[in-house]
């Protein structure tokens, strides 16, 4: 019996002693999920990088900014020098436009009698760039027969993203 409890105590304390958090730490670097892809003119929050180390965690030093007002690819390099071993990582963050502009169509009279004259009240188009933008409008009215008549507004923005609304006009008697 002095055997089996002597031997019992032995695993027991080999047991903790591997438990230890000051021995055998492991060194993880992390960097946290983030969005790495942000809309033009939309909030980006980074979610860091840092070093879990046994029981303790460790921030990194950042280097490099995401401007969100601006299209394009931003580097975020994250660094640690902890206990002469040095880490270091990079979140690439991508500043997208991938929404396209809204057109507003400005009222107007758009139900005409007959031979009555006609004027397009327009539209108006913005963009989340803030860039200008210009309107293509397209159809024609002809006040001297009677229908339904489409005018259509066009915009587009120097991402590619491009908005069409529809403006209907009617002759009646």
């Amino acid at each position: 019996m002095r055997k089996f409890i002597i031997i019992t105590l032995l695993i027991l304390l080999t047991t903790l002693s591997a438990c230890d958090p000051t021995k055998n730490k492991e060194r993880i670097f992390m960097v946290g999920e983030g969005q790495d892809t942000v809309e033009i003119n939309t909030a980006w929050e980074d979610a860091g990088a840092w070093l879990e180390y046994g029981n303790m965690v460790v921030d990194t030093e950042k280097n490099g900014t995401v401007d969100t007002s601006v299209l394009g690819l931003y580097e975020i390099e994250y660094t640690l020098t902890h206990e002469d071993i040095s880490y270091s990582e990079v979140r690439y963050v991508i500043v997208v436009d991938q929404t396209p502009p809204v057109i507003t169509l400005n009222l107007g009279l758009d139900t005409i009698k007959l031979g009555e004259s006609w004027t397009d009240a327009g539209a108006i188009a913005s963009d989340n760039s803030g860039e200008t933008l210009t309107i293509t409008v397209g159809g024609t009215v002809n006040i001297s027969i009677l229908g339904e008549y489409q005018i259509t507004y066009s915009v587009g923005d120097s991402s590619g993203n491009i908005q069409v609304k529809t403006r209907y006009v009617n002759i009646i008697e």
